[in-house]
């Protein structure tokens, strides 16, 4: 078949569409309307009003996207909304516009858009059928809302497959596929058992109230449960009901160790590119989370979601399934403008694929990175990525400084906030102020509640400039119209390319603009250099593979593991944790026999030649003998240190070892010692953030608090009495230290971040992991009356079973407290049954102000 054959077999549209997309003439007609955009956007503040433009350009470039649109190639499909989005800048108001840009976005299936520019737009007939049949299809299960075009074909892959990995950009709204996926198995007349994996505590809270509010029938009429935490189980399951599980991977390792006989029906591992970050022991735990909970389970159907991977298919090998499908997909549902500002130069550019191209017409005048943050876009949302907490906070303090210069004006709609804030944590801490402004700093030190609360104004409207550490990377939902990245680094690395794409795709708010912008700023030295603009705004961000963490390509690396496995020790190896936490999931593996050949960690090393490594870990293990079940659901803790705790505690009577139901500080100090000497935690215990027995007197204060339902304000404030009575020194970020002053803002922001920082991290995952593993050897060992569990304690923050089952129905830990403390007549708990039995609902719905903190939880849930 010759070129003129096969060309008359390429229907005509996609012809068309071909030959413009290629077309010179097309390539000059795009240029001039970027360089119109990039006007508006630099030089009018964002106005519609431009001194020139030639109409009959615009409406080439009004032709060029609507045969764009009727292509099946996906860039063809991008080019197309691209243009309508650039043109709505500045033409907005232009009849043919509205007619073609309606036209096009009906046609490529973005109804959540339509709206932006058809108001009083009458389409063709055809074209009005078109659009009529494609909604009655794509109809969601919300009414008045439909999937995009891409949506659709995910979600018809999702319903047809029993294994698909999908990757698709930031804008593309997965996350939406997956809820209305998980509704439609809800709506079913089966009861099945769903698992969704997310990366973070955070975002099981954002995503069980999003599950509660739309199953609320299915919930209330007793069908369904939505579980977060494997102590809602502790009655057992009720096979007359199907369950939602919510949960991180350490949550789903606790469900299943906890509840082996359980089916699940569906995996959903969300933000699945966390199993491929290197020398991150997390992606570990994720990793072994979904292979043991597949060894339990075989038949039930698995699914991974990811940012635009060009390798999708990486994760269905790396779990060896069967007849497993992939979806890829390069078009998002808002377009997206990314730029480079080198400050320092005084150079503005724009990213055409893998080219800077210079913007010349820059006419108005930007001296620093606040200019451009304040002046562009005006008006509307802004996230900042500036890198760790402290140059967020910097970088938030020398912003506030300059809206007050400008004498620009508090929010008086966001007194209430403030206040809030200062009432939750304490009357010096400066999200308060800022927040009187409309900024916010937003990073994983934030307590949940005032986390959700920003994320929340921000959506609304109330806050406009939001500065952020790489948190925003974890799968919250949170998109606005500019995304500011003023450094190339995460911590003290630099980006790789899949999260540098992830953060720049929250570029643009699906309904309520076309496009957003990215403006990758250099203002100090370090922080864009040559290296790092290559490789991350040059780089093809539909190109890029990634492989899971554990494959080692270093031979220096596969050398360090192999001698940790044969001499336990980890001196002078860098990351040295991953590679523990990894040869201790070697051994392990080597230990379940009956699965062994199976199991995807063992076959990678024998497939690749590293055999030595599984005979030296099958020899290491001799002489453990703690029972597999534990090892696989405590891969976190050192084999040798759990080996180490279980001999020991053979050794004690249960009286000495058992934990009190409402214990003091005194007993806290006491068994917090003995588990440090047990489990030798400070052998084992690595890295920056790790434990210290010296630090015992201090946890202990800590989770006496805790565990006792104190509020954070009252923690913070005994911090502070404490610091204070000691004179202690505040360690700065500058790595210097000052006598503590409770009238410096500065100081009470650092305490704390400090503060929360252990609750989170030392107390609620570090030692609460170790005494997690404490109370399950106590009843291993001492089947009967083993004691009080302090790790639910922890996990809850009370030692209340009232508090429990409260966060049970999905309340958070402080709204809880809340409903305690103010409704303790509405609140009837049958300790025989073990139920709690909330009253008068109504009444206390009324009696929570909107602007609270804990209305939207109590709205939601009551």
């Amino acid at each position: 078949m010759n070129e003129k054959d096969v060309a008359r077999k390429i229907p005509l549209a996609q012809r068309l569409s071909m030959d413009a997309y290629t077309s010179s003439y097309f390539k000059e007609i795009y240029k001039y309307i970027s360089i119109l955009y990039d006007n508006c956007l630099f030089n009018n503040n964002g106005t519609h009003n431009l001194p020139f433009v030639d109409t009959t350009k615009i409406e080439k470039a009004l032709r060029f996207a609507d045969i764009l649109s009727h292509s099946l190639v996906e860039a063809h499909r991008t080019k197309s909304f691209e243009i309508i989005s650039k043109i709505a800048a500045f033409h907005s108001d232009n009849p043919y516009f509205k007619m073609i840009g309606s036209a096009v976005i009906n046609r490529l299936g973005i109804f959540a858009a339509d709206n932006l520019i058809s108001q009083g737009v009458h389409l063709p007939l055809d074209r009005e059928i078109e659009s009529s049949i494609k909604k009655s299809f794509q109809r969601t299960t919300i009414d008045g809302l439909f999937f995009t075009d891409k949506q659709y074909e995910l979600y018809q892959s999702l319903i047809t497959s029993n294994t698909l990995s999908f990757a698709g950009p930031t804008s593309m709204g997965k996350s939406f596929v997956i809820n209305e996926y998980i509704k439609h198995i809800v709506f079913g007349n089966a009861k099945k058992n769903i698992v969704l994996i997310v990366p973070t505590r955070a975002l099981i809270s954002q995503s069980t109230l999003k599950l509660k509010n739309e199953l609320r029938d299915e919930i209330d009429g007793n069908q369904y449960k939505i579980v977060t935490t494997s102590y809602m189980l502790r009655g057992g399951i009720d096979h007359s009901k199907g369950y939602v599980f919510v949960l991180t991977p350490e949550r789903l390792v606790s469900l299943i160790s906890t509840c082996p006989d359980i089916i699940i029906d569906y995996i959903f591992v969300d933000e699945a590119q966390k199993l491929t970050i290197k020398n991150d022991t997390r992606s570990l735990v994720t990793y072994s989370a979904i292979e043991q909970t597949l060894n339990l389970n075989p038949n039930a159907k698995l699914f991974f979601s990811s940012p635009n991977l060009s390798n999708p298919e990486v994760f269905n090998d790396l779990f060896n399934r069967d007849h497993a499908k992939v979806y890829r997909s390069i078009e998002g549902a808002t377009a997206q403008n990314l730029y480079f500002i080198d400050l320092l130069n005084n150079k503005f550019s724009y990213v055409d694929k893998n080219k800077l191209i210079d913007i010349d017409n820059v006419n108005q005048t930007y001296t620093s990175v606040n200019d451009l943050i304040f002046q562009i876009n005006k008006g509307k949302s802004k996230i900042i990525y500036t890198g760790g907490i402290d140059n967020t906070l910097s970088r938030t303090r020398d912003f506030l400084r300059y809206i007050k210069k400008l004498q620009s004006n508090k929010k008086p709609q966001n007194f209430d906030l403030a206040s809030q804030v200062r009432e939750f944590v304490h009357t010096g801490y400066e999200l308060a102020e800022a927040i009187e402004y409309g900024v916010a700093f937003h990073f994983g030190n934030l307590p949940q509640a005032i986390r959700d609360l920003i994320e929340y104004n921000f959506k609304i409207g109330n806050i406009d400039y939001l500065f952020c550490t790489s948190t925003l990377l974890e799968g919250v939902n949170l998109p606005a119209r500019s995304v500011f990245i003023l450094t190339s680094k995460k911590g003290t690395r630099y980006f790789e390319p899949v999260d540098f794409w992830n953060l720049a795709g929250r570029a643009g708010r699906l309904a309520i603009e076309l496009a957003g912008d990215i403006f990758c700023v250099k203002d100090e030295s370090g922080t864009w250099n040559d290296k790092a603009v290559k490789n991350l705004i040059l780089s093809n961000k539909n190109e890029i593979e990634l492989t899971p963490s554990f494959y080692l390509n270093d031979s220096k690396r596969i050398k360090e593991l192999e001698q940790i496995i044969k001499t336990g020790s980890t001196e002078g190896i860098q990351n040295s944790e991953f590679l523990r936490t990894l040869s201790d999931m070697v051994r392990i593996d080597t230990l379940r026999t009956d699965k062994a050949n199976n199991l995807p960690l063992i076959n990678y090393f024998r497939n690749n030649g590293n055999n030595d490594i599984l005979h030296y870990a099958l020899k290491s293990i001799d002489n453990i003998n703690i029972p597999t079940h534990i090892l696989l659901a405590n891969s976190h803790i050192a084999i040798n240190s759990q080996h180490n705790a279980f001999n020991c505690i053979r050794n004690y009577s249960i009286d000495e070892l058992k934990l009190s139901w409402n214990p003091k500080n005194e007993e806290i100090k006491e068994k917090l010692a003995l588990i440090f000497n047990i489990y030798q935690i400070d052998k084992y215990s690595k890295g920056l953030n790790r434990l210290n027995f010296n630090s015992i007197p201090y946890y202990a204060v800590i989770l006496t608090k805790w565990m006792h339902g104190n509020t954070l304000s009252e923690i913070i404030s005994d911090a502070i009495v404490y610091y204070i009575s000691n004179r202690k020194n505040i360690y700065l970020s500058d790595k210097t230290q000052e006598p503590f002053d409770q009238n410096n803002s500065i100081h009470i922001t650092k305490l704390v971040n400090d503060t929360i920082k252990d609750i989170e991290l030392k107390i609620g995952y570090q030692l609460q992991n170790y005494i997690s593993h404490y109370c399950q050897l106590l009843s291993l060992v001492f089947e009967n009356n083993p004691g009080a569990n302090w790790s639910q304690f922890i996990e809850f923050g009370s030692n209340d079973p009232i508090v429990w089952q409260l966060q049970f129905m999905g309340f958070s830990r402080h709204c809880a407290i809340f409903l305690k403390k103010n409704f303790p007549k509405h609140l009837k708990y049958d300790q025989e049954n073990n139920q709690l039995y909330i009253l008068n609902r109504a009444e206390i719905k009324s009696k929570v102000k909107q602007n609270k903190l804990y209305w939207l939880e109590i709205q939601a849930l009551l």
